[in-house]
């Protein structure tokens, strides 16, 4: 059981074996980083910041921060698995992977510029995705595991 560093979200695979990335013009003062949660909105490609609302993808750019810049996305998909730390943040030491976290639906919390996944917020209600497998060991904390953005809550979704 060892404590892991904090990284940004990218991509693991895909059941297709290809991992869509597009290009979307960038909105007004973003100054999101590489893996971070991502949305399309009327002025163009933000960061997201709800929980429980639907997602592009993840930045595969950091944000130019210059209006209308292409940056490429990630984009989440049905089949597409991403990778990214695991973490609670109303209590740091229930932020290690448990046996129990396949299948438990989390929020995406930024976390200092980082998108981490949130055990805190769990259940039907307020989350954006589902956890899948493990990257790192049980019992390490801030590990990496795999997780699907949930059906219905990706902007590509047509619930």
């Amino acid at each position: 059981m060892a404590t892991k560093a904090i990284l940004p979200v990218y991509p693991a695979y895909e059941f297709n074996a290809h991992v869509p990335t597009v290009r979307y013009y960038e909105g007004v003062g973003q100054s999101f980083k590489q893996g971070q949660a991502v949305k399309l909105s009327g002025p163009g490609l933000m960061m997201h910041g709800t929980a429980g609302a639907k997602i592009l993808g993840f930045a595969a750019d950091d944000a130019a921060q210059t209006v209308s810049s292409e940056i490429g996305v990630w984009v989440a998909m049905p089949g597409v698995i991403f990778e990214g730390n695991i973490h609670h943040t109303a209590t740091s030491a229930a932020g290690k992977i448990m046996h129990s976290d396949i299948g438990t639906l989390c929020a995406l919390t930024n976390l200092s510029g980082i998108t981490v996944v949130d055990k805190r917020v769990s259940g039907a209600t307020s989350t954006t995705v589902v956890i899948v497998g493990f990257k790192d060991n049980v019992g390490d904390q801030f590990g990496r595991v795999y997780f699907t953005v949930k059906h219905g809550y990706s902007q590509f979704d047509n619930p």
